[in-house]
């Protein structure tokens, strides 16, 4: 079976010198993980992010195509508990 890249996310932070930020992990929410399923996609961890696979023909056209304003969600969870030592939360709070 042959896969091809449907979308990456990626979270990027000023504190890393390469912008990549491993703090959080991206993951599918429960209703976007069973449509990836039915759509014969995977979604893949990356060091900052995630990758959306999906199957593809032999033409390269997506096996099982989303339908128009198919929605896609996805959660940020925070991996790293020293996230905050790191980043400036001060416009964020209340």
């Amino acid at each position: 079976m042959k896969y091809l890249e449907l979308l990456r996310l990626g979270v990027e932070h000023a504190f890393y010198s390469d912008k990549q930020c491993p703090d959080f992990a991206i993951v599918p929410n429960q209703a976007t993980e069973s449509s990836l399923r039915n759509h014969r996609a995977i979604a893949k961890p990356t060091p900052n992010g995630l990758r959306v696979l999906t199957t593809v023909t032999e033409e390269k056209e997506t096996a099982i195509p989303f339908a128009d304003g198919t929605r896609l969600v996805f959660e940020m969870r925070l991996t790293n508990g020293d996230f905050t030592l790191l980043t400036d939360l001060e416009e964020y709070e209340s």
